[in-house]
């Protein structure tokens, strides 16, 4: 045989020998092929940022939102203060006091900052202590009933009045229902002001004191009567 033909014997085998393996390959059962490769594993998905905390309400600008007489906020605001009453313990009542950076924006006075922390949270302390004796000599834990807002003496209290450049709602002489022993008793929440629509605490015994000692608020069997007082 010559070497062309040799050549041309060499390349028809090999095609006879791919074509054979083909066919063996599309024939064999589905358990003995390859498996196919891995598809590519995609990118992480990019985290969102977390969404920044809403500003603490005393730092944005007053509304002339009246606030509700009842609800959830109320709830809130009239458990606190019996909590720290029975506690002995102002922070609770802070809680739902009226804001520093607040009063910060209301006062028109020479230094504000100073006169919330010594006089307001002073009197607060105090007026704590003296419902603290209240709730002691009655015997038994109290439990909260409801806070009762007399919605009907709320006033707008005008810029200009009161040593303020910024105005608010005032309402006095809410009544602290709680029952202890079996038995109905209040005690009043001086006066209640507010921000942005919410009423917060911010004098509990009294708007006027004679002294510096603490004050409750006209303490009762039973729920109580509001009454209208002209503060601010």
């Amino acid at each position: 045989m010559t070497y062309r033909g040799r050549r041309a014997a060499t390349a028809a085998l090999a095609a006879l020998s791919l074509g054979l393996a083909g066919s063996l390959a599309a024939g064999a059962p589905a358990s003995r092929r390859r498996p196919p490769a891995h598809p590519a594993r995609g990118r992480p998905v990019a985290q969102l940022p977390r969404p920044a905390p809403p500003p603490p309400p005393g730092t944005l600008p007053q509304t002339r939102a009246l606030p509700p007489g009842s609800g959830p906020a109320v709830r809130r605001l009239g458990e606190a203060v019996l909590a720290a009453a029975a506690a002995n313990r102002s922070e609770p009542a802070q809680s739902v006091f009226f804001p520093l950076a607040a009063y910060l924006q209301v006062k028109a006075i020479e230094d504000p900052q100073a006169d919330y922390r010594n006089r307001l949270l002073g009197e607060l302390r105090l007026d704590l202590e003296a419902a603290h004796r209240l709730i002691e000599e009655g015997g038994g834990k109290p439990t909260f009933v409801s806070l009762q807002i007399p919605e009907r003496y709320a006033h707008w209290v005008e810029p200009g009045t009161c040593y303020n450049r910024v105005g608010y709602w005032e309402v006095p002489n809410s009544r602290l229902l709680y029952r202890q022993d079996g038995e109905l008793r209040s005690f009043g929440l001086a006066s209640l002001i507010s921000w942005r629509g919410v009423w917060y605490l911010v004098h509990l015994g009294g708007v006027e004191r004679p002294a510096d000692e603490g004050l409750i608020d006209e303490p009762a069997i039973g729920p109580g009567t509001s009454r209208y007082l002209a503060t601010c």
